[in-house]
């Protein structure tokens, strides 16, 4: 981007936290009985003024992917292979913070896949079309955006795979009978697993795809493969529409706030203990004729928990989606919705098992957000 709009960037990012400002403010009166009681309109009319700014600075904070796609047909222009290109979704909208920060690492991903892509003379010889391509393809979900890369160059061989994940003691024999074929590939991405020990190959795109997964999960995205239509497998990449203001839902775990981002949560509800099921030695619930685990809190965050159990009859449940799975999570309380100003915690909670970030909420009390992306 050039010079005049990291400027506006800069001076966007600065009214943003103003807002912000503005918003954790507006939540404190709200908590404080006297004003609760006799400022009623007063605190209508700045919602609604918070509301209206707010979306007023995200309107000029968003911008249209084509500001990283038109880099994408010059990669091509440049590249001395026959690729054909095609480009989808280049018309939505992200945050332009966003945009920012995902045009190197998403440049380097396409530069890999048309690395990836064989010459034409031995494209031929393997019966394939002369001319390579590449998809890149974007949709919008709920607060989210999808990209997903796919390429017809070289493709991961299950059986090698299999044997050098045996071979290398990644995984033993019985854990990979149990997973899929996506399960199978993913174990790529893994931190302590490397790409040169498994694929000679095609291990540079592999290395590419683990460098632009760790950026997007930095900023709070996720990066996955998983089988096309083609049986290829494709790069799947989603990242929030959005940076610093969101919705999130409330609950509060071993006497602790935490917030929950509204984007992954599908409903909150109340079950029995008697419709708690075990499969495999795992919890799971029946959810709209599916059967999904059921995840305790309290496990999912790493903490200790108390060995006098509630006995409840019921519990409360928060559905949350991660991609195209469900879980159930077993909170302590459900609280309420509200908007919440998503502030960064850098290093000092990298170690910390499932957390995304930190907000302060109306009393001035910091709440944790929980990050519930591999839940399921």
């Amino acid at each position: 981007m050039n010079k005049k709009n990291d400027l506006d960037l800069e001076n966007l990012d600065q009214i943003m936290d103003l807002v912000g400002e503005l918003l954790i403010n507006k939540s404190r009166l709200e908590t404080l009985e006297t004003f609760r009681e006799e400022g009623k309109d007063v605190l209508s009319q700045l919602d609604r003024i918070t509301a209206e700014l707010h979306d007023k600075v995200m309107k000029v904070r968003m911008v249209s992917l084509t500001n990283i796609f038109q880099e994408f047909d010059e990669i091509i222009e440049n590249n001395e292979k026959e690729i054909n290109l095609v480009l989808e979704g280049q018309e939505i909208k992200v945050d332009r913070a966003m945009i920012n920060k995902l045009a190197d690492p998403l440049t380097n991903l396409l530069k890999s896949l048309t690395n990836n892509i064989e010459k034409e003379e031995i494209r031929k010889n393997m019966g394939k079309d002369r001319k390579g391509k590449v998809s890149v393809r974007a949709h919008k979900t709920g607060n989210e955006v999808i990209i997903e890369f796919e390429d017809d160059g070289k493709q991961i061989n299950l059986d090698e795979l299999e044997e050098k994940i045996v071979i290398n003691n990644f995984v033993s024999k019985e854990e990979l009978k149990k997973m899929s074929i996506e399960e199978k590939y993913n174990l790529l991405l893994k931190d302590n697993i490397s790409a040169e020990k498994l694929l000679d190959d095609i291990d540079k795109k592999i290395t590419e795809i683990k460098k632009a997964k760790e950026i997007i999960e930095r900023l709070n995205g996720k990066l996955y493969l998983e089988l096309s239509e083609n049986q290829n497998f494709k790069i799947v990449i989603t990242i929030p529409l959005k940076f610093a203001i969101t919705e999130a839902l409330m609950v509060k775990i071993d006497g602790d706030l935490f917030a929950i981002p509204l984007e992954m949560v599908s409903e909150t509800k109340r079950i029995s203990n008697s419709e708690i099921k075990k499969v495999k030695n795992k919890d799971v619930i029946n959810y709209r004729e599916n059967t999904i685990p059921l995840i305790d809190s309290y496990d999912f965050l790493d903490f200790k928990k108390q060995e006098n159990e509630s006995s409840d009859s019921e519990i409360e449940v928060v559905i949350v989606n991660s991609g195209k799975k469900s879980a159930a999570l077993r909170v302590d309380e459900l609280l309420n919705q509200q908007d919440i100003v998503v502030k960064s915690l850098g290093d000092l909670l990298s170690s910390t098992k499932n957390i995304a970030g930190a907000t302060i909420i109306g009393d001035g009390e910091i709440a944790l957000i929980m990050d519930v992306r591999d839940i399921a």
